[in-house]
């Protein structure tokens, strides 16, 4: 039963993109969600929003510098573990070998750390781009013909009862 409510929640919610993709996107000048999808920033700059523009066009260009920056240090460290371990496997004396040890894990354990940045840095990304997306949909200049909330607005109908609530969307092709 609960697979079912899942797989009906998510039909209805494709639906309800399919709508709005349809619907909502009509009014929306489709090179600016292109240019915002290509690069964040560009659609926001097509429509004189500099500002909002350039913010999302650097904070892209600074996440994406971190994080291949973390991808090169983290192949250094990499290499560095590699040629540790071999290090650590022909040391002769005890001695050496502790001392190998402690180089390699430290170096594992920087390469660890550089790993993680990559994921936080290519998430923020990740996150700057689709908000950029959203602000080009959402936030589009006022004087366009038709907007994603009054789409929303117009196609949503939402009843609530003690028995039951329901919610439909209206979709039009």
């Amino acid at each position: 039963m609960l697979r079912m409510k899942k797989t009906l929640m998510g039909i209805m919610v494709a639906t309800v993109c399919l709508g709005l993709g349809g619907q909502a996107l009509a009014g929306v000048d489709g090179g600016r969600l292109l240019k915002s999808v290509v690069f964040p920033g560009m659609g926001q700059l097509g429509d004189d929003q500099v500002f909002r523009g350039l913010a999302y066009m650097t904070l892209e260009t600074v996440c994406l510098s971190l994080m291949f920056g973390e991808v090169s240090k983290r192949e250094s460290f990499a290499r560095e573990t590699e040629y540790l371990q071999v290090k650590y496997q022909m040391a002769d004396t005890y001695e050496e070998r502790e001392a190998e040890y402690v180089n390699w894990q430290n170096a594992f354990d920087k390469s660890a750390a550089s790993q993680t940045m990559v994921i936080v840095y290519g998430g923020a990304a990740g996150v700057v781009w689709a908000w950029n997306i959203v602000d080009a949909l959402l936030f589009a200049p006022k004087d366009r013909e038709s907007s994603l909330y009054r789409t929303i607005r117009e196609n949503t109908l939402v009843s609530v009862t003690p028995e039951k609530a329901l919610l439909s969307y209206r979709v039009t092709f």
